[in-house]
């Protein structure tokens, strides 16, 4: 059975944003984005993430770039791109955290 990563972050538990991923979407210019697109300015307190529980084989697969399992992920970062969320995904460590403000919820 395929994962449905959009349903699970839903209900995930977010936490505050940590220092590292702060500054990778702060260098990325997208907190700049933001500011600009909601008039309003972020600060490192202004985000929370929650990094996706990969298992053995997902990981491997992220890690190798793998077409079938980055669409799902891809898939997930369509779904939350007009949310104020964004998806950061590190292929060296094989990790997928969804990153936003602490004032965007799921539906």
């Amino acid at each position: 059975m395929e994962r449905d990563f959009y349903n699970e972050i839903k209900t995930a538990d977010f936490k505050p944003i940590t220092y590292r991923l702060y500054n990778k979407i702060d260098d990325d210019k997208w907190v700049n984005f933001l500011s600009k697109k909601n008039n309003e300015i972020y600060g490192i307190d202004d985000f929370v993430y929650h990094k996706i529980d990969l298992n053995e084989k997902e990981a491997f697969l992220l890690s190798m770039h793998t077409k079938k399992f980055l669409s799902k992920i891809f898939e997930l970062c369509e779904k939350v791109s007009d949310l104020d969320c964004i998806v950061d995904i590190d292929y060296n460590k094989s990790e997928v955290n969804v990153i936003k403000l602490k004032t965007v919820f799921f539906e």
